[in-house]
């Protein structure tokens, strides 16, 4: 080729001498870089570039590999249409696969207007513009709905940016991985996107999932091994069928991945395996090293994965044909295991109708009556057929999508017994017991089995999807349980963004689909993006419910949220409506407007995981509609809501206490899950928690030999934050314990004869000190005993009534006590003892004296539980004379900074010997033997 000046027209500019003298190409100039490019495309594919210096220029040999390799996935011999996401400046796959086969077309993108130009001139001066359409794309999905407004396509491709960040790739360039032999030049779009090629490719999975009847194949480039091995075990873990294969040029390597949903898979060439769903089975990504192209090196790349374990439950089609007819029969299941997350599962079927329920005590549905009472309401306002979906998920025909723009005859006949009442709570209510029940079940099974579960030990989340097909007139009624991840209690980052959604009052999953470009665009370290418009009205987060606090000027605070018929008024919503009014707290319902946010004091979001989450900073600047239609290309834009954060108060009273409400207004509207035998198929049985709990309990309270004392056993426990405080300043109550640490501690309750606190305990908090969040006992079997309470109150302060009253409870007094207010106590049915003189020290009871009579006639409480606050806690384990036997302390990864201390500085302590911790949630738990 040197020499040929039509073909390497700058020749004396782009040679160098080699050592041997003979020419060579400088391979670090990048203009000689280019002109190689030239001479390969004119003298084998007779192409006419033009490409810029300061973007990427293509290793033909590569490029040509990744069409080579597409020809043998989609093994046809007629017309092919294809996609190239990201085409760059030169539009090298489009040119190069049009030119090698006559009858492929293709459709190129980019976000890059300047590659758009260079790419559209490069397709002209080829003559290939009646098969190659360049479309500038937004950025926002990288398949855009433009696509697919009649097309399907036989296959899509892209070759991601490699990098996150410029300084990974200035620290690839100092390690040599760059510049060893040849000089890389691009633009940042070509370079770098956030998180990697890795994040890239999964957006493209997320949103092929909704694109699975439009395109046969999903293909993608990748540059490093590890994003391969983890994409394989994201595609194996939602069951999709996928091959992978490696190209190899000299010492470059590079992978290439591609997936598909149909069912068949129809490459006649295919030598390896066949793809499929079922097997799933641990194996490792093979180096088969030969660097070949060809279909018999693919390999289908199964990963066993551990990340979750989540629950499908679908309610056969002869039940939903009986509900349609209404025939009063049984319900018929198919169950499986999946590892799909909500937004999978949603996004697996058509649009339809869903609500989104939890678990509390690993044991009963939060709020159960609400969630079938707003699934009844979104049945009744939902159209399956208004919305911008063009049914594009279903495959449906032009013809069929206009039928769908009528409310036709077909869905209302089909949706019709759905719509009635007690109908749809019959199903909610079966459908999301079946759920969690066989999620836990399959939970234990698996955990049984050693699988490793991110759900294991933890609250579930259940939703049950009402969906209507417009392809088979079918309804599919389908349910879906999963394990909740940690509860989050630090403050979150938020910032306003776009404007509301649209019918908000109903909760479809047509949602689901609308918010992803949205959250495409959230910045990396925001939680969550609030809705607003261009009056500076905020309605809520893309997946949550927004309040404020505001404090009056006479002091009340006040919680406000959206109106109600400009929001979804999701479950968590209604109960801290609840809590206020249970707590005399005034909620109103009217717009947090973005202009009066110099008067809050507070602000938080609920969710179904972490219920109320504080809010540490809101970020204002592109609001509303502007930001909503911003040109995408101008998105670099958004971090200006850096620049305008409101910091709110990280520790607002107000907030606290609503969250410690919310979870009570959680335990009252919580109903027994495993209620149901007959629709179980089998009895209910202590959850996983409950099980874990007294097989960490159990070991501790044996060695304690309370038989052989003479007096009763004691184990002190109590919460702490990371940094000792058991209350905020002023004695605040704090929300401590998680749910999953509240079941332990409920089921060492369980397994005491009595409970011990102050007065003061029982003044500022009215504990119940019950069971509450057991179902059974420690054999599994017998129902859970409640503990006897045992209150200390020299002075008779015990109000009546109290949560605790009703339960047989012994009320420790001293001489001198009111007579009347003993009376009354004993009316409740409470019991009082009063103890003698050498018993009280300063006014205050000293425990170790009564522990003798406690034991005895007629009180015989053999074992005692003590939860106590701080004087309680100093006392049991600073006095010498007061025998502790156990100690179990509940640490929550959580930093108070003042307030009440567990143990006062300078106090001696104990020794502690046979420490042992386990975690329970996101707490760790301690327990420790009490040496004096």
């Amino acid at each position: 080729m040197f020499g040929c000046p039509h073909i390497f027209p700058h020749e004396p500019h782009s040679l160098k001498r080699a050592k041997s003298g003979t020419p060579s190409i400088d391979f670090k100039d990048a203009k000689a870089l280019r002109e190689l490019t030239y001479a390969i495309l004119w003298a084998d594919f007779q192409l006419r570039l033009q490409i810029p210096l300061a973007t990427l220029c293509p290793p033909i040999p590569n490029r040509l590999d990744y069409i080579l390799w597409l020809e043998d996935l989609i093994g046809s011999s007629g017309p092919v249409r294809g996609i190239d996401i990201g085409t760059g400046a030169s539009c090298i796959y489009p040119l190069l696969g049009a030119r090698k086969n006559t009858l492929w077309e293709f459709v190129a993108t980019d976000v890059d207007p300047r590659s758009v130009n260079y790419a559209q001139e490069n397709v002209s001066r080829n003559d290939l513009g009646d098969r190659i359409k360049v479309l500038q794309s937004t950025g926002v999905l990288l398949l855009p709905d433009e696509l697919f407004s009649e097309d399907t396509f036989d296959f899509c491709m892209c070759n991601p940016p490699f990098y996150e960040s410029e300084e990974q790739v200035a620290a690839a360039k100092e390690a040599k991985a760059l510049d060893s032999f040849a000089v890389c030049s691009g633009t940042k779009s070509e370079m770098i996107t956030e998180g990697g090629e890795y994040q890239f490719i999964l957006r493209l999975i997320d949103e092929s999932m909704g694109r699975k009847d439009h395109i046969r194949w999903f293909t993608s480039l990748l540059g490093r091994k590890e994003d391969a091995e983890k994409l394989s075990e994201t595609l194996a873990s939602r069951k999709i069928r996928f091959v992978l294969d490696e190209l190899r040029q000299a010492k470059t390597v590079r992978w290439v991945i591609a997936w598909t949903f149909e069912e068949t898979k129809g490459n006649r060439k295919h030598n390896g395996p066949p793809l499929e769903r079922e097997t799933i089975k641990r194996a490792a990504i093979e180096d088969k090293g030969n660097g070949g192209s060809t279909v018999a090196n693919l390999r289908h790349c199964p990963h066993l994965l551990t990340l979750r374990i989540t629950v499908v439950v679908e309610l056969k089609q002869s039940s939903v044909r009986a509900i349609q007819e209404g025939r009063d029969e049984p319900f018929e299941y198919e169950v499986r295991r999946e590892k799909w997350t909500p937004q999978q599962f949603l996004l697996a079927y058509p649009s339809g109708a869903y609500t989104v329920a939890r678990t509390i005590n690993g044991s009963s549905v939060v709020s159960l009556s609400r969630h079938v009472a707003r699934m009844y309401d979104t049945l009744c306002g939902i159209s399956f057929n208004r919305h911008r979906e063009k049914l594009d998920e279903e495959g449906a025909s032009v013809s069929e999508v206009k039928l769908a723009k009528k409310e036709h005859t077909p869905v209302r006949e089909a949706l019709g017994s759905f719509r009635d009442q007690s109908v749809c709570e019959k199903i909610c209510e079966k459908m999301l017991r079946k759920a969690i029940a066989e999620f836990y079940h399959v939970s234990e099974d698996a955990r049984m089995e050693e699988v490793s579960l991110a759900a294991s030990g933890r609250e579930a989340m259940a939703m049950v999807f009402v969906t209507y097909s417009h392809k088979t007139q079918e309804v599919n009624v389908v349910s879906y349980c999963a394990g909740l991840p940690p509860r989050r209690s630090a403050p979150l980052h938020v910032c306003v963004y776009g404007p509301r959604r649209g019918n908000p009052e109903v909760k479809d999953s047509i949602w689901v689909r609308m918010r992803r470009p949205i959250e495409a665009v959230k910045p990396a370290d925001v939680a969550e993006m609030l809705l607003t418009d261009k009056d500076g009205n905020i309605y809520e987060g893309l997946r949550t419910n927004f309040c404020v606090v505001v404090k009056e000027p006479d002091g009340r605070y006040v919680v406000i949220s959206a109106s109600k018929d400009s929001i979804l008024m999701g479950t968590m919503l209604s109960l801290v409506e609840a809590a206020c009014k249970r707590k005399g707290i005034e909620f109103r319902f009217e717009f947090p407007k973005s202009s009066d946010r110099h008067r809050w004091v507070g602000a938080f979001l609920l969710s179904v995981n972490n219920v109320v989450t504080p809010i540490e900073s809101i970020r204002f600047g592109l609001i509303g509609l502007v930001a909503f239609f911003i040109e995408p290309l101008m998105c670099s834009a958004l971090p200006d809501h850096r620049s305008h954060p409101i910091l709110l108060p990280q520790d607002c009273p107000l907030v606290r206490e609503l969250s410690k409400a919310v979870w009570g207004e959680m335990e009252r509207e919580a109903a027994p899950i495993f209620n149901d035998p007959a629709d179980n198929h089998q009895p209910p049985r202590p959850t996983i928690l409950e099980r874990g709990a007294y097989s960490f309990i159990m070991p501790i309270l044996s060695r304690s030999q309370s038989e052989l004392l003479d007096r009763p056993a004691i184990t002190l426990t109590f919460a702490q934050s990371l940094d000792g405080f058991i209350a905020g300043p002023n004695k605040t109550p704090l929300l401590i314990s998680s749910p999953e640490s509240m079941v332990m501690t409920h089921a060492l309750r369980c397994m005491h004869d009595a409970i011990l606190v102050g007065i003061s305990t029982v003044l500022a908090d009215d504990p119940s000190l019950s069971c509450r969040n057991v179902q059974f006992g420690p054999d599994g079997v017998s129902p859970v005993r409640h503990p006897r309470p045992i209150i200390l109150d020299s002075r008779l302060r015990c109000p009546i009534p109290a949560k605790f009253m009703g339960r047989n409870s012994i009320i420790v007094t001293t001489k001198g006590h009111d007579e009347e207010e003993r009376k009354k106590l004993e009316g409740a049915g409470a019991e009082v003892l009063v103890v003698e003189e050498d018993a009280v020290v300063e006014g205050r009871i000293r425990l170790e004296k009564i522990l003798g009579i406690l034991k005895g006639e007629p009180w015989n409480v053999g074992s005692i539980m003590i939860e106590g606050g701080a004087s309680v806690i100093g006392y049991c384990l600073g006095e010498r004379d007061m025998p502790v036997d156990n100690l179990i302390v509940t640490v929550a990864p959580m930093v108070v900074g003042e307030g009440v201390r567990s143990v006062e500085e300078g106090r001696v302590m104990p020794k502690l010997v046979e420490v042992g911790w386990k975690q329970f949630g996101r707490d760790a738990v301690m327990s420790a033997k009490v040496q004096k």
